[in-house]
Protein backbone atom coordinates (compact mmCIF):
# COMPACT_ATOMS: atom_id res chain seq x y z
CA UNK A 1 0.00 0.00 0.00
CA UNK A 2 3.29 2.55 0.68
CA UNK A 3 3.91 2.04 -3.01
CA UNK A 4 0.47 3.49 -4.44
CA UNK A 5 0.73 6.37 -1.96
CA UNK A 6 4.33 7.32 -3.09
CA UNK A 7 3.14 6.78 -6.61
CA UNK A 8 0.57 8.02 -7.48
CA UNK A 9 -2.35 6.27 -8.69
CA UNK A 10 -4.00 8.41 -11.89
CA UNK A 11 -0.25 9.09 -13.12
CA UNK A 12 -0.36 6.03 -15.67
CA UNK A 13 -4.13 5.72 -15.98
CA UNK A 14 -4.84 7.71 -19.27
CA UNK A 15 -7.55 5.20 -20.54
CA UNK A 16 -10.61 3.98 -18.52
CA UNK A 17 -9.29 0.48 -18.87
CA UNK A 18 -6.16 1.51 -17.62
CA UNK A 19 -8.22 3.46 -14.86
CA UNK A 20 -9.88 0.03 -13.60
CA UNK A 21 -6.53 -2.41 -13.98
CA UNK A 22 -5.20 0.66 -11.61
CA UNK A 23 -8.11 0.98 -9.54
CA UNK A 24 -8.54 -2.64 -8.80
CA UNK A 25 -4.31 -3.31 -7.93
CA UNK A 26 -4.93 -0.34 -5.70
CA UNK A 27 -7.98 -1.78 -3.80
CA UNK A 28 -5.92 -4.97 -3.99
CA UNK A 29 -3.31 -3.52 -1.49
CA UNK A 30 -5.54 -1.93 0.56
CA UNK A 31 -7.46 -5.15 1.41
CA UNK A 32 -4.36 -7.08 2.62
CA UNK A 33 -3.89 -3.58 4.71
CA UNK A 34 -4.24 -4.17 8.31
CA UNK A 35 -6.10 -1.16 10.41
CA UNK A 36 -2.49 -0.83 12.28
CA UNK A 37 -0.39 -0.57 9.01
CA UNK A 38 -2.98 2.13 8.08
CA UNK A 39 -2.86 4.14 11.07
CA UNK A 40 0.90 3.98 10.20
CA UNK A 41 0.41 4.98 7.30
CA UNK A 42 -1.96 8.07 8.00
CA UNK A 43 1.08 10.64 8.23
CA UNK A 44 1.80 9.86 4.59
CA UNK A 45 0.93 12.47 1.87
CA UNK A 46 -0.32 11.79 -1.68
CA UNK A 47 -0.32 14.50 -4.41
CA UNK A 48 -4.50 13.48 -4.92
CA UNK A 49 -6.60 16.80 -5.78
CA UNK A 50 -10.18 18.10 -5.94
CA UNK A 51 -10.63 17.47 -9.98
CA UNK A 52 -9.25 13.66 -8.82
CA UNK A 53 -12.06 12.88 -6.97
CA UNK A 54 -14.56 12.65 -9.97
CA UNK A 55 -12.60 10.53 -11.31
CA UNK A 56 -13.78 7.74 -8.56
CA UNK A 57 -16.94 7.90 -9.64
CA UNK A 58 -16.67 5.97 -12.70
CA UNK A 59 -14.94 2.64 -10.93
CA UNK A 60 -16.49 -0.30 -9.71
CA UNK A 61 -17.94 0.74 -5.93
CA UNK A 62 -16.10 -2.60 -4.81
CA UNK A 63 -12.92 -0.33 -4.95
CA UNK A 64 -14.26 2.90 -3.89
CA UNK A 65 -12.85 2.99 -0.35
CA UNK A 66 -9.61 1.83 -1.40
CA UNK A 67 -9.21 5.27 -3.83
CA UNK A 68 -10.68 7.47 -1.17
CA UNK A 69 -8.28 6.17 1.84
CA UNK A 70 -5.28 7.66 -0.69
CA UNK A 71 -7.47 10.44 -1.42
CA UNK A 72 -7.86 11.01 2.19
CA UNK A 73 -3.99 11.30 2.73
CA UNK A 74 -3.60 14.44 0.20
CA UNK A 75 -1.65 17.05 0.68
CA UNK A 76 -4.91 19.80 0.84
CA UNK A 77 -6.39 20.39 3.68
CA UNK A 78 -9.57 21.26 1.14
CA UNK A 79 -9.06 18.10 -0.75
CA UNK A 80 -9.26 15.97 2.73
CA UNK A 81 -12.71 17.62 3.66
CA UNK A 82 -14.32 16.92 0.16
CA UNK A 83 -13.27 13.15 0.48
CA UNK A 84 -14.37 12.75 4.05
CA UNK A 85 -17.91 14.74 2.74
CA UNK A 86 -17.79 12.16 -0.47
CA UNK A 87 -17.64 9.42 2.30
CA UNK A 88 -20.84 10.95 4.20
CA UNK A 89 -22.79 10.86 0.45
CA UNK A 90 -22.25 7.00 -0.35
CA UNK A 91 -23.17 6.30 3.52
CA UNK A 92 -20.46 3.46 3.21
CA UNK A 93 -19.27 1.77 7.10
CA UNK A 94 -16.56 0.70 5.02
CA UNK A 95 -14.73 4.25 4.78
CA UNK A 96 -14.56 4.04 8.95
CA UNK A 97 -11.80 1.72 8.49
CA UNK A 98 -9.55 5.16 6.91
CA UNK A 99 -11.95 7.87 8.11
CA UNK A 100 -11.07 7.36 11.96
CA UNK A 101 -7.25 8.92 10.86
CA UNK A 102 -9.27 11.72 10.20
CA UNK A 103 -10.53 12.57 13.38
CA UNK A 104 -7.15 13.72 14.31
CA UNK A 105 -6.26 15.59 11.28
CA UNK A 106 -4.57 19.01 11.69
CA UNK A 107 -7.18 21.32 9.99
CA UNK A 108 -10.43 21.58 11.80
CA UNK A 109 -12.42 21.66 9.55
CA UNK A 110 -12.04 18.17 8.23
CA UNK A 111 -12.04 16.90 11.74
CA UNK A 112 -15.43 18.45 11.90
CA UNK A 113 -16.26 17.18 9.11
CA UNK A 114 -14.99 13.29 9.99
CA UNK A 115 -16.60 13.24 13.48
CA UNK A 116 -20.04 14.09 11.77
CA UNK A 117 -19.52 11.07 8.72
CA UNK A 118 -18.05 8.75 11.26
CA UNK A 119 -20.71 8.97 13.90
CA UNK A 120 -23.34 8.21 10.65
CA UNK A 121 -21.52 5.17 9.20
CA UNK A 122 -21.14 3.84 12.97
CA UNK A 123 -25.19 4.12 13.56
CA UNK A 124 -25.10 2.07 10.18
CA UNK A 125 -23.20 -1.09 11.73
CA UNK A 126 -25.09 -3.84 13.44
CA UNK A 127 -24.06 -4.77 17.09
CA UNK A 128 -21.21 -7.81 15.65
CA UNK A 129 -19.82 -4.88 13.39
CA UNK A 130 -20.09 -2.02 16.14
CA UNK A 131 -18.35 -4.32 18.34
CA UNK A 132 -15.43 -5.36 16.15
CA UNK A 133 -14.99 -1.78 15.27
CA UNK A 134 -14.48 -0.82 19.18
CA UNK A 135 -12.53 -3.79 19.59
CA UNK A 136 -9.41 -3.03 17.19
CA UNK A 137 -9.60 0.35 17.44
CA UNK A 138 -9.54 1.32 21.01
CA UNK A 139 -6.08 1.45 22.34
CA UNK A 140 -5.71 3.63 19.51
CA UNK A 141 -8.17 6.08 20.66
CA UNK A 142 -7.77 6.16 23.87
CA UNK A 143 -4.09 7.21 23.39
CA UNK A 144 -5.73 10.38 20.92
CA UNK A 145 -6.63 13.87 22.67
CA UNK A 146 -8.28 15.37 20.03
CA UNK A 147 -11.57 17.21 21.24
CA UNK A 148 -13.27 15.02 18.47
CA UNK A 149 -11.95 11.44 19.02
CA UNK A 150 -13.15 12.31 22.67
CA UNK A 151 -16.78 12.71 21.56
CA UNK A 152 -16.85 9.92 19.13
CA UNK A 153 -15.17 7.87 22.18
CA UNK A 154 -18.44 8.66 24.31
CA UNK A 155 -20.41 7.43 21.38
CA UNK A 156 -18.45 3.82 21.10
CA UNK A 157 -18.70 3.81 24.92
CA UNK A 158 -22.42 4.27 24.56
CA UNK A 159 -23.01 1.17 22.08
CA UNK A 160 -20.60 -1.06 24.14
CA UNK A 161 -23.08 -0.07 27.26
CA UNK A 162 -25.95 -0.82 25.59
CA UNK A 163 -26.50 -2.75 22.18
CA UNK A 164 -22.82 -4.19 22.31
CA UNK A 165 -23.64 -5.32 26.13
CA UNK A 166 -23.64 -8.83 25.54
CA UNK A 167 -21.06 -9.18 23.16
CA UNK A 168 -18.49 -7.49 25.45
CA UNK A 169 -19.54 -9.54 28.62
CA UNK A 170 -18.75 -12.39 26.19
CA UNK A 171 -15.69 -11.55 25.43
CA UNK A 172 -14.18 -10.03 28.40
CA UNK A 173 -15.02 -13.11 30.84
CA UNK A 174 -13.58 -15.42 28.11
CA UNK A 175 -10.29 -13.75 27.88
CA UNK A 176 -7.17 -14.50 29.72
CA UNK A 177 -6.01 -11.11 29.05
CA UNK A 178 -5.85 -8.15 26.50
CA UNK A 179 -9.55 -6.80 27.28
CA UNK A 180 -7.93 -3.50 28.91
CA UNK A 181 -8.40 -1.10 26.09
CA UNK A 182 -11.72 -2.13 25.46
CA UNK A 183 -13.02 -1.71 29.49
CA UNK A 184 -11.34 1.81 29.64
CA UNK A 185 -13.37 2.54 26.30
CA UNK A 186 -16.19 1.61 27.91
CA UNK A 187 -15.13 3.28 30.89
CA UNK A 188 -15.29 6.44 29.20
CA UNK A 189 -19.00 7.11 29.87
CA UNK A 190 -20.29 8.56 32.57
CA UNK A 191 -22.31 6.15 34.05
CA UNK A 192 -22.02 2.68 32.04
CA UNK A 193 -24.12 -0.49 33.09
CA UNK A 194 -23.66 -1.46 36.70
CA UNK A 195 -24.75 -5.06 35.76
CA UNK A 196 -21.59 -5.39 32.89
CA UNK A 197 -19.29 -3.68 35.48
CA UNK A 198 -20.68 -6.23 38.48
CA UNK A 199 -20.28 -9.01 35.89
CA UNK A 200 -16.26 -7.64 34.93
CA UNK A 201 -15.21 -8.63 38.68
CA UNK A 202 -15.12 -11.93 37.71
CA UNK A 203 -13.15 -11.57 34.95
CA UNK A 204 -9.96 -13.58 34.06
CA UNK A 205 -7.66 -10.42 33.25
CA UNK A 206 -6.31 -9.07 36.48
CA UNK A 207 -6.07 -5.64 34.87
CA UNK A 208 -9.60 -5.56 34.33
CA UNK A 209 -11.05 -5.97 37.40
CA UNK A 210 -8.36 -3.55 38.88
CA UNK A 211 -10.12 -1.06 36.24
CA UNK A 212 -13.57 -1.70 37.30
CA UNK A 213 -13.32 -1.44 41.10
CA UNK A 214 -12.42 2.07 41.04
CA UNK A 215 -15.40 2.63 39.35
CA UNK A 216 -17.80 0.50 41.35
CA UNK A 217 -16.88 2.29 44.85
CA UNK A 218 -18.72 5.59 43.14
CA UNK A 219 -21.47 3.21 42.85
CA UNK A 220 -21.14 1.03 46.23
CA UNK A 221 -24.43 1.38 47.34
CA UNK A 222 -25.62 -0.16 44.51
CA UNK A 223 -23.94 -3.64 44.50
CA UNK A 224 -25.01 -6.56 46.30
CA UNK A 225 -23.25 -7.99 49.05
CA UNK A 226 -21.60 -11.04 46.94
CA UNK A 227 -20.03 -8.74 44.37
CA UNK A 228 -19.21 -6.50 47.13
CA UNK A 229 -17.36 -9.95 49.08
CA UNK A 230 -15.85 -11.02 46.00
CA UNK A 231 -14.30 -7.52 45.39
CA UNK A 232 -12.59 -7.57 48.85
CA UNK A 233 -11.73 -11.34 49.06
CA UNK A 234 -10.64 -13.57 45.68
CA UNK A 235 -10.86 -10.24 42.86
CA UNK A 236 -7.36 -9.73 43.91
CA UNK A 237 -5.02 -7.23 46.32
CA UNK A 238 -5.17 -4.43 43.84
CA UNK A 239 -8.70 -4.83 43.27
CA UNK A 240 -9.44 -4.77 46.73
CA UNK A 241 -6.92 -1.50 47.30
CA UNK A 242 -8.69 0.36 44.36
CA UNK A 243 -12.29 -0.37 45.55
CA UNK A 244 -11.56 0.65 49.83
CA UNK A 245 -9.50 3.47 48.61
CA UNK A 246 -12.78 4.94 46.47
CA UNK A 247 -15.30 4.00 49.49
CA UNK A 248 -16.68 7.67 50.91
CA UNK A 249 -17.32 7.19 54.54
CA UNK A 250 -20.82 7.11 54.52
CA UNK A 251 -20.21 3.79 52.55
CA UNK A 252 -17.87 2.32 54.67
CA UNK A 253 -20.14 2.30 57.39
CA UNK A 254 -22.30 0.23 55.17
CA UNK A 255 -19.26 -2.31 55.00
CA UNK A 256 -17.41 -2.06 57.97
CA UNK A 257 -17.89 -5.82 58.69
CA UNK A 258 -15.83 -6.40 55.39
CA UNK A 259 -13.01 -4.05 56.57
CA UNK A 260 -12.67 -5.50 59.42
CA UNK A 261 -11.98 -9.05 57.95
CA UNK A 262 -9.49 -6.86 55.72
CA UNK A 263 -7.49 -5.59 58.37
CA UNK A 264 -5.91 -9.35 58.57
CA UNK A 265 -5.19 -9.52 54.85
CA UNK A 266 -1.93 -10.74 53.80
CA UNK A 267 -1.73 -8.00 51.41
CA UNK A 268 -0.42 -4.78 53.29
CA UNK A 269 -1.79 -2.12 50.77
CA UNK A 270 -5.10 -3.93 51.31
CA UNK A 271 -4.85 -3.57 55.31
CA UNK A 272 -3.65 -0.04 54.99
CA UNK A 273 -7.12 1.18 53.43
CA UNK A 274 -9.10 -0.94 55.96
CA UNK A 275 -7.12 0.86 58.94
CA UNK A 276 -7.93 4.19 57.47
CA UNK A 277 -11.36 3.23 56.75
CA UNK A 278 -11.68 2.08 60.97
CA UNK A 279 -9.99 4.71 62.20
CA UNK A 280 -12.19 7.13 60.70
CA UNK A 281 -15.06 5.34 61.51
CA UNK A 282 -13.92 5.42 65.79
CA UNK A 283 -12.38 2.02 65.90
CA UNK A 284 -9.84 1.13 68.00
CA UNK A 285 -7.88 -0.73 66.17
CA UNK A 286 -4.96 -1.69 68.10
CA UNK A 287 -7.57 -3.19 70.58
CA UNK A 288 -9.55 -4.94 67.53
CA UNK A 289 -6.34 -6.26 65.86
CA UNK A 290 -4.74 -8.22 69.56
CA UNK A 291 -8.14 -9.42 70.18
CA UNK A 292 -8.49 -10.86 66.03
CA UNK A 293 -4.90 -12.05 66.24
CA UNK A 294 -5.50 -14.05 69.80
CA UNK A 295 -8.19 -16.23 68.25
CA UNK A 296 -6.90 -16.10 64.52
CA UNK A 297 -5.92 -19.45 62.71
CA UNK A 298 -2.89 -20.41 61.33
CA UNK A 299 -2.92 -19.21 58.05
CA UNK A 300 -4.07 -15.83 59.40
CA UNK A 301 -1.89 -15.18 62.02
CA UNK A 302 0.76 -13.43 59.78
CA UNK A 303 -1.78 -11.15 58.10
CA UNK A 304 -3.29 -9.88 61.93
CA UNK A 305 0.46 -9.89 63.35
CA UNK A 306 1.51 -7.47 60.78
CA UNK A 307 -1.19 -5.20 60.88
CA UNK A 308 -0.59 -5.29 64.29
CA UNK A 309 2.98 -3.26 63.95
CA UNK A 310 1.22 -0.85 61.25
CA UNK A 311 -1.20 0.26 63.95
CA UNK A 312 1.45 2.00 65.73
CA UNK A 313 0.49 1.20 69.16
CA UNK A 314 4.34 0.88 70.55
CA UNK A 315 2.46 -0.48 73.87
CA UNK A 316 1.89 -3.48 71.95
CA UNK A 317 5.51 -4.43 71.66
CA UNK A 318 5.37 -7.10 73.98
CA UNK A 319 3.14 -8.66 72.55
CA UNK A 320 4.53 -9.03 69.31
CA UNK A 321 7.76 -9.61 70.28
CA UNK A 322 6.22 -12.58 72.25
CA UNK A 323 5.55 -14.54 68.69
CA UNK A 324 9.13 -14.55 68.05
CA UNK A 325 9.38 -17.58 69.59
CA UNK A 326 6.34 -19.24 67.80
CA UNK A 327 6.96 -22.56 66.35
CA UNK A 328 5.73 -22.11 63.10
CA UNK A 329 8.46 -20.10 61.27
CA UNK A 330 6.38 -18.42 59.21
CA UNK A 331 4.56 -16.61 62.58
CA UNK A 332 8.36 -15.69 63.72
CA UNK A 333 9.04 -14.08 60.16
CA UNK A 334 5.81 -12.11 60.94
CA UNK A 335 6.69 -11.01 63.92
CA UNK A 336 10.02 -9.96 62.82
CA UNK A 337 8.62 -7.82 59.89
CA UNK A 338 5.43 -6.65 62.79
CA UNK A 339 8.44 -5.24 64.66
CA UNK A 340 10.50 -3.71 62.36
CA UNK A 341 7.04 -1.37 60.99
CA UNK A 342 6.72 -0.56 64.82
CA UNK A 343 10.20 0.75 65.89
CA UNK A 344 11.67 1.02 62.41
CA UNK A 345 15.79 1.12 62.50
CA UNK A 346 15.78 0.05 66.15
CA UNK A 347 15.19 -3.41 65.02
CA UNK A 348 18.86 -3.56 63.47
CA UNK A 349 20.00 -5.89 66.47
CA UNK A 350 17.47 -7.85 66.67
CA UNK A 351 17.81 -8.75 62.74
CA UNK A 352 21.36 -8.95 62.80
CA UNK A 353 21.04 -11.56 65.41
CA UNK A 354 18.74 -13.21 63.35
CA UNK A 355 20.83 -13.55 60.83
CA UNK A 356 22.89 -16.07 62.24
CA UNK A 357 19.91 -17.96 63.31
CA UNK A 358 19.70 -21.75 61.68
CA UNK A 359 16.77 -21.16 60.24
CA UNK A 360 17.68 -20.37 56.49
CA UNK A 361 14.04 -18.85 55.71
CA UNK A 362 14.31 -16.33 59.15
CA UNK A 363 17.74 -15.59 58.03
CA UNK A 364 16.63 -14.10 54.81
CA UNK A 365 13.74 -12.05 56.00
CA UNK A 366 16.34 -10.32 57.95
CA UNK A 367 18.07 -9.66 55.50
CA UNK A 368 15.49 -8.18 53.41
CA UNK A 369 14.55 -6.00 56.41
CA UNK A 370 17.67 -4.61 56.66
CA UNK A 371 17.69 -4.01 53.08
CA UNK A 372 15.18 -1.37 53.81
CA UNK A 373 16.68 0.09 56.83
CA UNK A 374 19.16 2.64 56.50
CA UNK A 375 22.74 0.52 55.97
CA UNK A 376 24.64 2.95 58.46
CA UNK A 377 22.76 1.80 61.18
CA UNK A 378 23.41 -2.16 61.02
CA UNK A 379 26.78 -1.99 58.97
CA UNK A 380 29.07 -2.62 61.73
CA UNK A 381 26.93 -5.46 63.23
CA UNK A 382 27.12 -7.19 59.60
CA UNK A 383 30.60 -6.93 59.55
CA UNK A 384 30.78 -8.49 62.25
CA UNK A 385 29.52 -11.09 61.02
CA UNK A 386 32.03 -11.42 58.53
CA UNK A 387 34.25 -13.12 61.30
CA UNK A 388 31.66 -15.59 62.28
CA UNK A 389 32.83 -19.57 62.46
CA UNK A 390 29.81 -20.24 60.46
CA UNK A 391 29.86 -20.34 56.91
CA UNK A 392 26.48 -19.73 56.47
CA UNK A 393 26.46 -17.00 58.18
CA UNK A 394 29.44 -15.38 56.18
CA UNK A 395 28.20 -15.77 53.02
CA UNK A 396 24.98 -14.22 54.25
CA UNK A 397 26.52 -11.15 55.71
CA UNK A 398 28.74 -10.68 52.59
CA UNK A 399 25.86 -10.91 50.61
CA UNK A 400 23.88 -8.78 52.43
CA UNK A 401 26.90 -6.21 52.43
CA UNK A 402 27.95 -6.12 48.86
CA UNK A 403 24.18 -6.40 47.48
CA UNK A 404 23.32 -2.83 46.51
CA UNK A 405 26.32 -2.01 44.42
CA UNK A 406 24.75 0.03 41.65
CA UNK A 407 23.57 2.53 44.17
CA UNK A 408 25.84 2.59 46.88
CA UNK A 409 29.23 2.74 44.50
CA UNK A 410 32.31 3.64 46.99
CA UNK A 411 30.49 2.61 49.96
CA UNK A 412 30.61 -0.74 49.45
CA UNK A 413 34.01 -0.83 47.98
CA UNK A 414 36.05 -2.06 51.17
CA UNK A 415 33.31 -4.56 51.36
CA UNK A 416 33.90 -6.28 48.27
CA UNK A 417 37.48 -6.27 48.82
CA UNK A 418 36.87 -7.98 52.02
CA UNK A 419 34.73 -10.81 50.13
CA UNK A 420 37.31 -11.24 47.53
CA UNK A 421 40.03 -11.77 49.98
CA UNK A 422 37.81 -14.23 51.61
CA UNK A 423 36.94 -16.45 48.57
CA UNK A 424 33.37 -15.56 48.72
CA UNK A 425 32.07 -16.40 45.03
CA UNK A 426 34.42 -14.83 43.58
CA UNK A 427 32.50 -14.48 39.89
CA UNK A 428 29.94 -12.45 41.22
CA UNK A 429 31.73 -10.39 43.42
CA UNK A 430 34.02 -9.53 40.96
CA UNK A 431 31.28 -8.56 38.47
CA UNK A 432 29.67 -6.51 41.75
CA UNK A 433 33.04 -4.51 41.89
CA UNK A 434 32.99 -3.54 38.45
CA UNK A 435 29.23 -2.37 39.13
CA UNK A 436 30.31 -0.33 42.37
CA UNK A 437 33.14 1.27 40.18
CA UNK A 438 31.36 1.47 36.98
CA UNK A 439 29.64 4.67 37.21
CA UNK A 440 32.20 6.71 39.64
CA UNK A 441 34.70 9.06 39.25
CA UNK A 442 37.64 9.65 40.57
CA UNK A 443 36.47 12.56 43.12
CA UNK A 444 33.98 10.64 44.33
CA UNK A 445 36.08 9.56 47.59
CA UNK A 446 35.09 13.40 49.02
CA UNK A 447 31.73 11.83 49.74
CA UNK A 448 32.64 9.06 51.13
CA UNK A 449 31.87 8.47 54.76
CA UNK A 450 34.40 8.15 57.34
CA UNK A 451 33.85 4.57 58.83
CA UNK A 452 33.91 3.66 54.93
CA UNK A 453 37.67 5.30 54.76
CA UNK A 454 38.49 3.56 57.85
CA UNK A 455 37.39 0.05 56.51
CA UNK A 456 39.19 0.64 53.69
CA UNK A 457 42.02 1.53 54.83
CA UNK A 458 42.65 -1.95 57.38
CA UNK A 459 41.12 -4.32 53.82
CA UNK A 460 43.43 -2.35 51.51
CA UNK A 461 46.62 -3.40 53.72
CA UNK A 462 45.32 -7.24 53.37
CA UNK A 463 44.64 -6.43 49.65
CA UNK A 464 47.88 -5.29 48.58
CA UNK A 465 49.94 -8.31 50.97
CA UNK A 466 47.70 -10.97 48.47
CA UNK A 467 48.60 -11.84 45.31
CA UNK A 468 45.25 -11.69 43.86
CA UNK A 469 44.53 -10.62 40.29
CA UNK A 470 41.35 -9.03 38.99
CA UNK A 471 40.49 -11.11 36.09
CA UNK A 472 41.29 -9.81 32.15
CA UNK A 473 38.15 -8.08 31.76
CA UNK A 474 38.01 -6.15 34.98
CA UNK A 475 41.82 -5.33 35.31
CA UNK A 476 41.83 -2.05 33.63
CA UNK A 477 38.73 -1.05 35.24
CA UNK A 478 40.07 -1.84 38.32
CA UNK A 479 43.53 -0.50 37.54
CA UNK A 480 42.15 3.21 36.92
CA UNK A 481 40.76 3.17 40.67
CA UNK A 482 44.04 2.16 42.25
CA UNK A 483 44.93 6.11 42.51
CA UNK A 484 40.94 6.70 44.39
CA UNK A 485 41.24 3.96 46.78
CA UNK A 486 44.86 4.88 47.25
CA UNK A 487 43.49 8.55 48.02
CA UNK A 488 40.82 7.72 50.50
CA UNK A 489 42.85 5.53 52.44
CA UNK A 490 45.40 8.35 52.52
CA UNK A 491 42.59 10.60 54.33
CA UNK A 492 41.35 7.63 56.38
Amino acid sequence: MRRWLLESWRGGASTPDELVRSSLEVAAAWQVTSDEEWLELAGSRTSWGIDDLQRIQTVPPAVRQALLACASLSRSGRTREAVVRLAGDWSDPAALRWLLSRLVDWVPEVRIAALAVAVQLFERLDAGRRFELCRRHARWLLSQERAEVTTFVRVLADSLSTECRELVRAFVLSQASGCGPIVRLLLALEDPDLSLLAAFVRAQDRSVRQLVASRLARRAVELDGATVDFLLGSAGPEACSRFLAGLTSTEAVRYEPQLRAACGSRQRRVRMQAHWHLARLGVDLPAFVSQQLASASANEVSGWLQALGECGDRSRRGEIEAWLAAPDRRHRRAALMALQRLVGDAMWDLAADWMEADDEAAARTAMRMLRRTRRSSWLDAVRRLTQSTEVAVRERAYDLLTSDVGKLGWQVVPDLLAALLAGHRPSVTWRRFGEALGNQKARCWAVTDPSTRRALKQVWQQWRAAPLVPPPEFELRFAAFERSIAAQVAIA
